[in-house]
């Protein structure tokens, strides 16, 4: 991020982009027993990822960069949308929903973007349409949740997170200043510790707590969840301030909406080997740089 400027921070994130998608159609398309679901969702594609959903999420990361890369670098926009059609096809081969909602949130955002960097009365327009969209889909998940789950394929359980959460904010409730330590209680192979409970209340083993902010909470403690709401705030407000003043918000604000999106059902942030974290780190770090002051369009 320190050493890029936006233009060439988008075509790095979509060259990565590119090896992962066209690994993953070979992977499909030549050793279906890998590339496809089995057991569960048979057929589903999942890529060089190990379950259908996180597959699809990082297609629909991926042609949102393909997008911002040719946004940004016109010269170089034949290379950048075939691809991001490519992960568009991929996405929907995944046929996952909550990829599709991830999607259309990120194209929602990256049309504000570009309607906002008009100036005057465009602008007010479509802030103003922003903060409604965010306020009415803030409403619909507390007012009408199981049509928002529907609408993700999911029941009112999300798939049994609510479980996994109600067990999770238990045990933050027994040690809620200093937590259990980074990633503790998920590699506790004791067979009585707070895994343990987690899994009797759950009814199978989770990886993790299904959500970025319990997660930091649990393993961290309230300083951690604390410095993590911190880092994220500054980085979303600098990606907002960003929508109105410079051109790298093609990039940065889509990827941190659908990065939100993710924080509500998985653990993805502080995960030092998710490439999702990396993308935010880097996005962050960029957002930072006094060298924004020269990208302004």
């Amino acid at each position: 991020g320190s050493r890029w400027r936006w233009p060439a921070l988008a075509e790095v994130f979509a060259t990565a982009f590119a090896i992962l998608s066209i690994a993953s159609l070979l992977l499909c398309l030549f050793a279906p027993s890998i590339g496809r679901m089995t057991d569960l969702f048979p057929g589903a594609w999942r890529g060089v990822w190990n379950e259908k959903n996180v597959f699809g999420e990082m297609m629909a990361f991926g042609f949102l960069i393909f997008v911002a890369a040719g946004l940004l670098s016109p010269k170089r926009a034949a290379l950048w949308w075939p691809m991001a059609a490519l992960d568009l096809a991929l996405l929907l081969a995944s046929t996952s929903k909550t990829a599709l909602v991830a999607l259309t949130l990120g194209l929602a955002a990256m049309g504000f973007v570009q309607l906002a960097r008009r100036g005057g009365a465009v602008a007010v327009l479509a802030t103003y349409a922003a903060v409604v969209g965010a306020v009415a889909l803030g409403a619909a998940v507390l007012l009408a949740p199981d049509v928002f789950f529907t609408l993700l394929g999911k029941d009112a359980t999300l798939t049994g997170r609510t479980k996994i959460w109600a067990a999770v904010i238990r045990l933050i409730g027994e040690r809620p200043w200093i937590g259990y330590g980074y990633e503790a209680v998920w590699t506790d192979a004791s067979g009585w510790g707070p895994l343990a409970w987690i899994v009797k209340q759950a009814g199978f083993t989770p990886e993790h707590a299904h959500n970025s902010w319990l997660e930091q909470w649990l393993g961290m403690g309230v300083f951690g969840l604390g410095a993590w709401a911190l880092y994220y705030l500054t980085t979303l407000f600098r990606a907002i301030w960003a929508v109105f003043r410079e051109k790298g918000a093609l990039l940065a604000f889509p990827f941190l909406v659908v990065f939100t999106l993710m924080t509500l059902t998985e653990s993805i942030a502080v995960i030092y080997d998710d490439l999702r974290w990396v993308m935010f780190v880097t996005v962050s770090i960029a957002l930072a740089m006094p060298w924004r002051e020269a990208n302004r369009i």
